[in-house]
């Protein structure tokens, strides 16, 4: 029978589950607890020794830095996010502390800050730049109404009431995901005003493109590109519904979890022993075992077989389509869409622990210090990628300015991070890291004079070693990438053509970044509970 396993890889007695999830970052740990909380019986498998994914963290000599995550943006009341912890209980578990930040963009000419307010940032840049009042005015207008259609007219982007939840309209909202047609309804709806006709506009365009249509000045756009080295794309391929989302809530407040998002991980993972759920690291998976053209089970690589009602797949999609699973339960257009869908870049990391006072006024640092070496965004996004390690642009983030816990007293927990590729031009990560690290770190002098001298720890994270550590595709950091082709209806969805075989976290729906991985983890466990049809474990 296809997909049944070998007799020396058949599961073991007591290795049936309800649920299998493959992945223990903050998507697949969201869906098991999803799923532990309402009775099913579920087995988390993780590779690593430790869950958590990029929301993982750790330290040494009293320092700790997060390897993904730093802040957490949509945690307003009645945000989807906030609701998933309420619901569960993670509220109750994680101490959650907001905080208000002024971002600081750097160029070689000077330094922009923009405060952590859409209000106080439009005056604070029609100040520097009166002749684009109004062109400013209606760009973050633009970007704030793009963020309120989502939540209103993309299903993916709603928290479910109920388990696996359609509304009425949702098939329908969900056909304008599709380029052709999202163009050619756009133009009727803003005549009309319709709802959501501002996403609909922008949905197939990129930052670049909007900040043309509205803004002339090239500063100025540079300086509202200044987030696209932490979101890893460049303004020319960046989609504006995605800059959108992430400068919006950037400026409202954001919040962290207490202890680092590594605490958040742990958490997700005793609460989901505490319902009844087993957890199960080392273990790699190899194989997504299918009979009678459904999903039954899953097998590792060394030769571990579980069988399950349903399988969640928390981890990459490319991967499960053209590895995991059998060539011929996959639909052909669908193994050709994930092999040639862009994947986000990976990080180059260099964490720090250091012993100066960096909130010295003299200093003028931010918590997130954006560092351009030139005002083409795009270019010098480009450096790295090529080989220019001296002009590549990074970002410098000291977490302790708002998360003191982070390191010793006095001292400071500091990253310096920098997109790039995983065939980065004439660079051998494992022989140039530390090189590579010297040359960030001389860099981040201009910023922290004498910086190398205060250096109590160093630890460098390569692309490379992010690959070993999620075996994402490229070493993707956010699985697919942020451009607007990917958010369309071509972006496999949680539901997979596959019977009893799902996928949650930031390789489906809605997108990446930690809220909305875990608003996919809690809807996804919905969809299975929905899908059982009254299985007596399972309580709607």
């Amino acid at each position: 029978m296809p997909g049944r396993p070998p007799a020396h890889h058949r599961p073991a007695p007591g290795r049936h589950h309800d649920v299998v999830v493959i992945g223990g970052g903050a998507g697949g740990l969201t869906a098991t607890l999803t799923l532990a909380q309402q009775g099913a019986r579920t087995l988390l498998l993780e590779k690593n020794p430790v869950v958590g994914g990029y929301a993982h963290g750790d330290g040494e000599q009293g320092f700790s830095w997060d390897h993904g995550g730093h802040i957490l943006l949509a945690y307003r009341l009645g945000s989807p996010a906030r609701q998933v912890f309420e619901r569960l209980g993670i509220d109750q578990r994680v101490e959650m502390v907001p905080d208000r930040q002024t971002f600081q963009c750097v160029f070689p000419d000077g330094r922009t800050e923009i405060p952590a307010d859409l209000t106080m940032a439009a005056e604070g840049l029609s100040r520097r730049h009166p002749a684009e009042r109004a062109g400013i005015a209606r760009l973050l207008l633009d970007m704030e109404r793009m963020v309120t259609d989502l939540a209103t007219v993309v299903p993916s982007f709603r928290i479910a009431d109920t388990p696996g939840q359609r509304r009425p309209l949702d098939r329908v909202l969900e056909q304008f995901q599709r380029p052709w047609l999202g163009d050619a309804v756009a133009p009727l709806a803003g005549r009309l005003h319709l709802p959501g006709h501002t996403l609909l506009r922008y949905q197939n365009r990129t930052l670049q493109q909007m900040l043309d249509e509205h803004l002339r000045d090239p500063d100025l756009k540079a300086t509202l590109s200044m987030l696209c080295v932490g979101i890893g794309t460049a303004p020319s391929e960046l989609s504006a519904v995605i800059a959108a989302v992430f400068l919006v809530h950037a400026l409202r407040p954001m919040w962290m979890p207490a202890g680092g998002f590594g605490q958040l991980a742990e958490v997700l993972r005793e609460m989901f022993l505490d319902a009844g759920g087993t957890v199960v690291t080392g273990a790699e998976v190899q194989q997504v075992l299918v009979s009678r053209g459904r999903a039954r089970g899953v097998l590792t690589g060394d030769g571990r077989g579980y069988t399950a009602d349903a399988v969640v797949c928390a981890s990459d999609a490319r991967r499960l389509y053209t590895e995991q699973l059998p060539a011929h339960v996959v639909p052909r257009g669908l193994r050709t869409r994930v092999e040639t869908m862009p994947t986000t870049p990976a990080f180059f990391q260099v964490q720090l622990g250091v012993d100066l006072d960096l909130s010295a006024p003299e200093l003028d640092l931010k918590r997130l210090n954006f560092v351009y070496p030139s005002r083409d965004v795009d270019k010098s996004m480009a450096n790295f990628p090529l080989g220019n390690v001296e002009e590549a642009a990074y970002y410098l983030y000291v977490a302790t300015f708002h998360q003191p816990e982070l390191a010793p007293h006095g001292m400071h927990s500091v990253k310096l991070e920098c997109p790039t590729r995983l065939d980065s031009a004439g660079i051998d990560w494992d022989r140039d890291k530390e090189a590579v690290a010297d040359v960030f770190v001389r860099r981040a002098e201009e910023l922290i004079p004498g910086l190398r001298e205060h250096v109590v720890v160093r630890r460098v994270y390569t692309p490379q070693d992010m690959v070993r550590r999620t075996r994402n595709a490229d070493g993707a950091f956010a699985g697919w990438a942020f451009v607007p082709e990917t958010l369309t209806r071509a972006r496999p969805q949680q539901r997979s053509p596959l019977p009893g075989l799902y996928l949650a976290g930031h390789w489906t729906t809605p997108s990446a970044g930690l809220p909305w991985v875990v608003l996919s983890g809690y809807n996804t466990a919905g969809m299975v509970l929905a899908d059982a049809g009254g299985h007596p474990r399972w309580t709607h």
